[in-house]
């Protein structure tokens, strides 16, 4: 290539020369595409422009025209399209105005929208192109059309380039004449039948269209509609879809050669800037089919002898909703109407597109609610389930120092998301815990589902957890949601894990892992976010040792372990919970009853309560029903143990407070493995500084190596 661009300087013999050799050349050339892609190609050797565009006014009156566009070294038509430049009688006369036979000028874009405000949104679109040098030709003293070259430069085109650009003009514009004149010569006519049939039939395809709501109707209307308007056309009809990123395939008439019902169309190059505009584009199929990222669709079209394709956008709203093409062979010749009635098919393909998408969005809401309703059908059903089978405590009592450090555990971790494994002999509140984690939790909105994996047989605890399909199993007569489905973004409380079988306990652990289930007889993996709380009443590293639990299982559930006490264990809390239970069982069995009498009380805090906190609310329930005064006298003698307690009760000898505190802290030493300070240690425990601690050792003999 020569040095980049002309300078300041006339233009030499060099460019004139050149000039006169490109008049030559194009000559001979009898279509106005190649003429004007030449012709562009060559100019720009010698001026810097970054586009370039020739337009054709149809006729006098019309304000229809004809426009080629060279860009990036691609010439692009657009078939009688009507930019707002050019759409009212003031933009043409002041086309006129401004363009006299021989004179070529340069004008900017801010002049235009000065001067026809019906300009102002086509130079919108093209604010890149600060400047453009027009070159008007004439035919019987009438404006025909004119060349124009763009460019983004600040200062616009260069003395030297302007004057390269006018020689352009003098050499080449007759021969652009007559190349126009043909051209004008061949947009045949429209016929009035010809104009007739096509209303009637745009007619008839805007009352059907009309009454489209899904894919399949339009196909049919498409494929009968669009034959017979023309039937050596083909059409391929886009959604738009990814978020604007691609194309989905909606409607076609092309039949069966092709494969277009599951390609999606990228957005990508073959789509270019011209396309995007509201005016059919022309394009060669090979030229798409050359372009970065081009669908291979366009390589299909070629082997079968589609030539060419118009594009469009289909717009609503002023928004992108979908693309059309119109596919044609080379021996296809366009009436004069043409370019209209792609216009008015796009229009109303956006109506159908539009029905369509919100059919398919109303369709989509409708799953959405009847899943939820689903979804609410079997909540309601397990809760109802929950209400009838529900332990009937309101809140956890108990003040003592080891249900305070129980308490203080279970706000540390409820409002993780960590598992929690709750250990504790029956009947001391293991769901009452789980209860309360979720409830403190992040999750507490939606219901605690709960599984007792010893209430269910073996060959039902897989269904029950992660649900099965119709006909996975005999029996299975319709789909069940598993418990993981339905704790959901929620917390599963498994309360006897221990009692899981080893079969089972491989998948909890690949769901716990992976946070995905499936269900039995079923093949898609379903992603779960589920807080997991398990309980027991048994010593699982023992079960571990003995090979009837998983050691890996064990370690995924034991994150966080809460030990619960026994009821022997805080016995300071037997008044509290036996007041709490009165009050409770008062209610339901419509008795008046004030409290117990000082002798039942003892007689309650020397029992030691092999089952614990649920022993002891049926023992206040049976009270409850054998009492007729306002004070429960005597407990019923139905536990081991007590058959004689009630006169060995008041001869028992009441010890001295050093006596009650010495034992205590010997208990609570031999708990604590005779460790004093630290973590853990007795005075830990006790909440005592451990100064105080061995002081009180001191004053009360008690040795360290103590041994209960």
């Amino acid at each position: 290539m020569m040095e980049k661009y002309l300078t300041e300087i006339e233009m030499d013999n060099r460019y004139a020369i050149r000039l006169l050799n490109l008049s030559v050349a194009v000559w001979p050339l009898t279509v106005i595409r190649e003429f004007f892609k030449t012709v562009a190609e060559e100019i720009q050797e010698m001026v810097d422009f970054e586009a370039a565009d020739l337009f054709i006014f149809n006729d006098e009156v019309s304000a229809k025209h004809s426009r080629f566009t060279f860009r990036n070294r691609q010439v692009s038509e657009f078939l009688a399209v009507t930019d707002p430049l050019f759409f009212s009688a003031q933009g043409r006369g002041s086309l006129s105005s401004l363009f006299l036979p021989g004179l070529s000028r340069q004008v900017s874009g801010s002049y235009w929208m000065n001067r026809v405000p019906e300009a102002s949104l086509f130079f919108k679109k093209e604010t890149e192109y600060k400047f453009t040098f027009y070159i008007p030709f004439f035919h019987q003293n009438h404006l025909a059309g004119f060349l124009q070259f763009r460019t983004g430069n600040r200062d616009g085109f260069s003395n030297a380039e302007q004057e390269i650009l006018t020689f352009t003009g003098k050499l080449l514009t007759p021969k652009l004449g007559n190349l126009v004149n043909a051209h004008t010569a061949t947009i045949p006519k429209v016929h009035e039948a010809g104009l007739d049939q096509l209303k009637l039939e745009l007619f008839t395809f805007s009352n059907e269209i009309a009454a489209i709501r899904n894919k399949e109707d339009l196909n049919k209307l498409i494929q009968q509609r669009i034959d017979n308007l023309f039937p050596e056309l083909a059409i391929l009809v886009y959604r738009t879809g990814n978020g604007g990123k691609a194309y989905q395939p909606v409607a076609t008439n092309i039949g069966s050669d092709i494969e277009t019902e599951e390609e999606l169309l990228p957005a990508g190059e073959w789509v270019d800037r011209d396309v995007q505009a509201l005016n059919p584009v022309f394009r060669s199929l090979k030229e798409l089919a050359g372009k970065r990222n081009s669908p291979k669709l366009f390589n299909d079209l070629v082997n079968r002898n589609w030539t060419d394709a118009v594009l469009t956008v289909i717009d609503s709203k002023n928004r992108n909703t979908g693309l059309l093409i119109v596919l044609f062979k080379e021996t296809f010749e366009a009436p004069a109407y043409f370019a209209e009635a792609i216009r008015e098919i796009a229009r109303q393909l956006s109506i159908a597109l539009n029905n369509v998408i919100t059919s398919e969005k109303i369709e989509d809401q409708f799953d959405e609610i009847r899943k939820y309703k689903q979804q609410l059908e079997i909540e309601n059903n397990y809760l109802q389930e929950e209400i009838a089978t529900a332990f009937n405590y309101n809140d956890i009592v108990g003040l003592s120092p080891v249900m305070q450090k129980v308490f203080y555990m279970v706000s540390q971790v409820a409002e993780t998301q960590s598992s929690v494994l709750i250990l504790g002999e029956t009947g001391t509140g293991k769901e009452l815990i789980a209860r309360a984690l979720h409830n403190t939790s992040s999750r507490k909105k939606k219901m605690m589902v709960k599984v007792n994996c010893a209430a269910l047989p073996a060959n039902l605890i897989e269904s029950e957890l992660f649900g099965h399909e119709r006909g996975s199993f005999t029996g299975a007569t319709e789909r069940r949601i598993g418990k993981f489905e339905l704790a959901n973004n929620s917390t599963l409380f498994l309360d006897e894990i221990g009692e899981l079988p080893p079969d089972l306990q491989v998948k909890l652990l690949r769901a716990l892992q992976e946070r995905e289930i499936e269900r039995i007889g079923g093949t898609a993996v379903i992603k779960v976010n589920v807080r997991i709380v398990a309980a027991t009443n048994r010593n699982l590293m023992e079960e571990v040792h003995a090979g009837n639990f998983r050691s890996d299982l064990y370690f995924r559930l034991n994150v966080f372990p809460i030990i619960l006490p026994p009821l022997r264990d805080r016995k300071e809390d037997i008044p509290l919970l036996a007041s709490h239970f009165l009050e409770k069982h008062i209610k339901k069995a419509t008795r008046r009853i004030t409290g117990f009498s000082s002798r039942v009380l003892k007689q309650l805090c020397a029992y030691d309560w092999p089952g614990n906190v649920r022993e002891l609310e049926h023992l206040i329930e049976r009270c409850v029903l054998l009492t007729n005064g306002p004070v429960i006298n005597q407990i019923p003698v139905l536990m081991t143990g007590m058959e004689d307690m009630g006169d060995a009760v008041p001869d028992i000898r009441i010890r001295t407070i050093d006596e009650v505190e010495r034992e205590h802290i010997m208990m609570v030493l031999n708990k604590c493995r005779n460790k004093v300070a630290g973590i853990g240690g007795a005075a830990d425990v006790l909440q005592i500084p451990a100064s105080t601690l061995n002081s009180k050792m001191r004053r009360l003999n008690i040795k360290r190596a103590y041994r209960n």
